[in-house]
């Protein structure tokens, strides 16, 4: 397979697990399944890969592709972020707003510094960024076998959870916002997961984790 070949064969797979990543937490993209291999790569030769999905409450999700075909550049840096966040939200029509989420998907970056960005675009502006790189895309996370269970609480299921456990938000075990099956989730700080696991003693677990930045 040709370089060529491989790429649009990542950004194919990419965009089949994100996909899969938005349906399992209620987005509706009914309007990007069924996608083939010449599609992607008129998308890719068009700069069309980015797309916008939306759930019953109305909050969208906005995948945008940021990628470097080389992937020998760092593409997504402190400035570009800014400029991004501008244009998405605060431009003269903005694209999103602070319910919604910025689903970025690139090829290189600085993870220090590009981390601390996006935790700084939440805690000061509210800003929800979510960022994959391309290649931790080629695999859906959340089939994984050695990974089990996640499922986002809503609202209304985690004031449940804290009614019928009686604990807060200190007293639970955190996952942090980066790691993969929160970012997978779009798991936003503050919000909490439930995991199931199953042994052969009790069978089924359920463990809780609340979100940090």
């Amino acid at each position: 397979m040709d370089s060529t070949n491989s790429y649009i064969k990542q950004l194919y797979t990419s965009r089949n697990t994100i996909l899969s990543y938005l349906k399992n937490i209620g987005y509706d993209c009914s309007d990007y399944e069924n996608f083939c291999f010449e599609e992607i790569n008129i998308m890719k030769d068009t700069d069309n890969l980015s797309f916008i999905v939306e759930n019953s409450l109305g909050e969208k999700c906005y995948v945008k592709y940021e990628i470097d075909v080389t992937f020998k550049h760092n593409v997504l840096k402190k400035n570009s972020i800014v400029t991004l966040k501008t244009k998405i939200f605060d431009g003269d029509e903005p694209i999103l707003t602070k319910k919604d989420t910025l689903f970025i998907v690139t090829t290189n970056y600085s993870e220090d510094s590009v981390h601390a960005m996006i935790k700084n675009s939440w805690e000061s502006e509210g800003i929800f960024i979510v960022l994959f790189n391309l290649a931790h895309l080629q695999i859906n996370i959340l089939n994984h076998s050695y990974v089990p269970k996640h499922v986002k609480l809503t609202d209304e299921e985690a004031d449940e959870f804290y009614k019928k456990y009686n604990v807060n938000e200190t007293q639970i075990p955190e996952i942090s916002r980066f790691d993969p099956v929160a970012r997978a989730l779009c798991l936003r700080p503050k919000q909490i997961c439930k995991i199931t696991r199953y042994d052969k003693i009790s069978y089924k677990n359920d463990y809780y984790r609340i979100c940090v930045s």
